[in-house]
């Protein structure tokens, strides 16, 4: 992996050369979570009769991506080899990312190892996009068509060793004061089906933490479990400061519903269920309030799913949504006189079912088959897992084109590509980094563990209490001792890389 520094200091002379360009008010990332370039295709086949015919082929930044992650630990891979790739069907199969790792790097602008949230290869926390957002105070917000507490929402919002620890992520998500808006699935009371349930499985979201936003009414989070509210505030009808919108339904919106489909649609969605346009648009109307601007992280995240399950029609549909979410915003962006200061990524994370066209001559690098618009495409699955192969990018809107200047490795197929890491890096670039204190655990009121998610990688630490340095307290945690520090003293941070010292904004261990 090249250096972080080095890159920014050569693009930061680059860049410098536009800086007369208006740099983003606004960002929003669109990720289809397991998507690729021929998921991309068939979709396309199926919908629209051709390819490219997406809302994402008019897009002036059109390139690609490596996904690789930043170790072998765990089935990891270290690089994308072009040669290797096209001339061995079985390499990308070999070692690739998964979301964890993906969605650290494309949200903090560093690799890890897979299954690491928000952390660096030695476990350090790394700043990501939502603190830099909020540390510039704008709006920040997360969207999920899976468990909002999920890996690459995670990613964004969270810093933890493993994205098994779903319940804590979902504390940092809910109770750091980090967000101001978060929707998705994980609901513990409903199955697949959207059926209520007799007994809760907590797995996205603890007990405590449901509760609490059921029946505390002094929360500062607007709680809803109801499409009709975030149709009410997609439309303006209703415009809460923030809001937490908790699908009811258990993994994903619509593609673990009951029943295997034969074609896209055919089994009817549950409409009690928000679709992601919805989310979409009720985000960013709460988010657009602050004049400052947003952040704001959009992902389906059931494409992935479908394709671990070799389900082409279901993909489709989580496609067909995802493309329905882009064009939604674009159109709300354009009507509120928000798109030209708006910068919009599109991007996978990883491609998911290693998808391509069926066997010719012994050939399998093929492309799926067109049967025209509203019939099933011919392809074939190879895989029930990731893939280290690329997949597109795409990107409009104020200094999208930055993203070429890191597009420096060429692939014999698909031209230009950069890798995942470097999106967050030129959203650094744009919108500057910080250093970020947090709580790992915000809900435990007895000892209180403040960390710092770093701006940097080699790092001097020195935390401040109240404006005094505290001696001696140089490490990356801090322990509270709460008969010292009460509930209003204002933490900082002083964080050192080279030659710059970034100041952290202030924090106090207070509990809603």
């Amino acid at each position: 992996m090249r250096n972080i520094f080095l890159i920014f200091s050569v693009l930061a002379l680059s860049f410098s050369a536009t800086a007369q360009q208006v740099k983003p008010k606004n960002i929003i990332v669109f990720i289809a979570d397991g998507g690729g370039y021929n998921q991309m295709m068939c979709t396309d086949y199926y919908l629209y009769g051709k390819y490219p015919a997406s809302p994402l082929s008019k897009f002036p930044v059109q390139l690609s991506m490596s996904t690789y992650n930043g170790s072998l630990v765990r089935y990891g891979a270290t690089c994308y080899d072009s040669r290797a790739f096209w001339t061995n069907f079985n390499y990308a199969m070999a070692g690739f990312t998964e979301s964890a790792a993906s969605g650290t790097a494309l949200g903090t602008g560093v690799k890890t190892h897979n299954d690491q949230i928000g952390l660096d290869l030695n476990g350090q926390p790394i700043s990501n996009l939502v603190q830099v957002a909020r540390a510039k105070g704008k709006k920040t917000g997360l969207v999920t068509t899976v468990p909002f507490s999920h890996a690459t929402p995670a990613g964004f919002g969270a810093h933890t060793l493993t994205r098994r620890d779903m319940t804590i992520i979902a504390r940092q998500m809910l109770f750091s004061g980090e967000l101001d808006v978060l929707a998705g699935a994980g609901n513990p009371w409903f199955d697949n089906a959207g059926n209520r349930i007799q007994k809760g499985v907590f797995k996205s979201i603890d007990s405590v933490s449901y509760q609490y936003l059921l029946h505390n009414r002094t929360s500062q989070w607007f709680f809803t479990e109801s499409r009709d509210e975030i149709q009410k505030i997609a439309t303006g009808a209703s415009s809460p400061k923030k809001f937490f919108y908790l699908a009811p339904v258990a993994q994903t919106l619509s593609q673990m519903r009951p029943d295997s489909s034969v074609a896209p649609f055919d089994i009817p969605i549950n409409s009690s269920l928000s679709t992601l346009a919805e989310m979409s648009i009720a985000a960013v109307n709460v988010l657009d309030n602050d004049t400052s601007g947003f952040f704001l992280m959009v992902e389906g995240g059931a494409i992935d799913w479908a394709n671990h399950e070799n389900e082409l029609p279901r993909l489709i549909e989580e496609y067909a949504g995802f493309y329905n979410a882009i064009d939604s915003v674009i159109e709300f962006l354009a009507k509120t006189g928000q798109l030209n200061q708006t910068l919009i990524v599109v991007t996978s994370d990883h491609e998911c079912g290693y998808l391509w066209g069926p066997e010719l001559d012994g050939n399998k690098f093929t492309e799926p088959v067109n049967n025209g618009k509203g019939k099933m495409p011919s392809a074939v699955y190879y895989s029930d897992n990731h893939s280290n192969a690329l997949i597109p990018f795409f990107a409009m809107g104020p200094s999208s084109e930055i993203f070429y200047s890191y597009a420096d490795e060429t692939d014999s197929a698909r031209g230009a590509y950069l890798t995942n890491s470097e999106v967050a890096q030129s959203v650094k670039m744009l919108w500057g980094n910080t250093a970020y204190v947090f709580e790992a655990d915000p809900l435990n009121n007895e000892s209180p563990v403040l960390s710092i998610a770093l701006p940097c990688q080699q790092a001097k630490v020195q935390w401040y209490a109240n404006g005094k340095a505290i001696e001696g307290e140089t490490n990356m945690q801090f322990l509270v001792r709460t008969i010292v520090y009460s509930p209003e003293t204002q933490f900082k941070c002083e964080v050192t890389c080279g030659s710059t010292i970034f100041v952290s904004p202030n924090y106090s261990y207070r509990y809603e």
